[in-house]
């Protein structure tokens, strides 16, 4: 979502839920046991600045 404040200058903010469509775990090497197991729900955010030229 983007709202031209000028011309030139626009603030951005962006939410998105994700789902993974299976549970994936990670590993490394040899070393034993599970370095990240992904959840069942993750929540990405962001807020930026757009300038047109």
């Amino acid at each position: 979502m983007a709202w031209h404040a000028t011309d030139r200058w626009a603030p951005i903010a962006s939410v998105q839920a994700l789902a993974p469509l299976r549970d994936w775990s990670f590993s490394v090497g040899s070393v034993p046991g599970t370095l990240h197991r992904t959840g069942p729900i993750a929540v990405r955010a962001w807020v930026g600045l757009e300038i047109h030229l």
